[in-house]
């Protein structure tokens, strides 16, 4: 098994048995490899990646030898890491490296996410680095850098996190036949609704819905009892951020569109929409999907989002507050396009629902 085949597996069950049955020597005998391998640094960090996630094998004693080989993409690898690791990231950052290097130390040791990441950030917002300036030309903040590994920094100087550590996949719901008794998970999603967009006239849909999530299998204290991503996918597909305001009673109602053109761009894929509900489906780890490239449904609930560009959590309309991430839908789940990912996030205080929209 070489680093080749670990990439051009599509089947994961298929990938995870290969991986387990391989002792711990060998795994990481297969991570070595690959950090010294003549072959492009993207592929290998994939690889690296895939090894990271599906192995039964803790692989974090190796995130040493990457940061020696430089080797720091993806950064999500970093996730969790030990105060060794942070401190030799962070000691990358000082000794001043290439761009594209630089970067990746940067979102590294935003994955690890730890007290040094956090006054690393502090200090960064309090007096901007040099290596930031070609960030700020491009209209990116300090801040967003802490996006990137799911937490944000508080006004306090706290560190407040904006994903869920629990997290479930999604999956279509089968027609229930009432003679097998079987009722299966609440359908939690997916539904057209008789309610129109005030920008452009189109039929809302529930992206995900639910009422009473203690009732539900996911029981995650967390995510509020009634909620609605209520929202206009075709303004969403625009580049647009859709919200809606969840009532306590369960009622909802659309909100508004933020930053949505009006380009007809995805209209016959709209017309040939056909919504599928959605269904809780097993357990997994919350970075069970967080790279777009694995082989796995991306649909979920919980967990960290796949981004496919940067990291985008929206900002409420009313309070402004960074928005928690609560899942995400496949454009294909949804007959959309063949790429492509809805995200929903929401603001408890406002009790608003955000969705947006990324492809590659």
């Amino acid at each position: 098994m070489d680093w080749k085949s670990i990439l051009e597996m599509g089947d994961l069950p298929q990938l995870v048995q290969q991986i387990n049955s391989l002792p711990r020597a060998e795994i990481e005998h297969h991570c070595r490899d690959l950090i010294i391998a003549d072959c492009d640094p993207t592929e290998a960090g994939d690889a690296i990646a895939l090894l990271f996630s599906f192995s039964s094998v803790d692989c974090r004693p190796l995130l040493m030898n990457l940061i020696h080989a430089r080797l720091l993409y993806p950064p999500s690898t970093f996730h969790r890491a030990s105060p060794a690791v942070s401190t030799a990231l962070s000691e990358l950052l000082v000794e001043g490296i290439d761009h594209l290097e630089m970067e990746d130390a940067v979102k590294a040791l935003m994955w690890v996410g730890d007290d040094l990441a956090v006054e690393c950030l502090r200090k960064w917002m309090e007096e901007t680095p040099g290596w930031f300036k070609s960030h700020a030309e491009r209209g990116h903040s300090i801040e967003s850098f802490s996006h990137t590994g799911g937490w944000e920094l508080l006004p306090t100087g706290e560190r407040r996190t904006l994903v869920l550590e629990q997290c479930r996949s999604l999956e279509h719901a089968e027609p229930h036949d009432p003679a097998s008794g079987k009722s299966g998970s609440p359908l939690i999603g997916g539904f057209k609704s008789e309610l129109k967009c005030e920008c452009c006239g189109r039929a809302l849909v529930s992206l995900l819905q639910w009422s009473e999530i203690e009732s539900s299998p996911l029981e995650m204290a967390e995510l509020p009892a009634h909620f609605n991503a209520l929202c206009c996918l075709y303004c969403v597909m625009q580049g647009g951020e859709s919200f809606a305001r969840a009532h306590p009673s369960g009622a909802v109602e659309w909100h508004k569109v933020v930053d949505g053109t009006t380009e007809d761009a995805g209209e016959g894929h709209l017309k040939n929409l056909q919504l599928r509900p959605l269904r809780f489906g097993d357990e997994r780890p919350p970075r069970h999907s967080f790279q777009e490239f694995f082989p796995v449904c991306h649909s979920q609930i919980g967990g960290f989002p796949t981004w496919i560009q940067d990291a985008s959590f929206p900002s409420c309309v009313e309070c402004r507050k960074t928005m928690s991430f609560v899942g995400q839908v496949s454009a294909p789940a949804l007959g959309y396009y063949d790429e492509g990912i809805f995200y929903s996030f929401w603001c408890e205080a406002c009790r608003l629902s955000a969705t947006s929209f990324q492809m590659g």
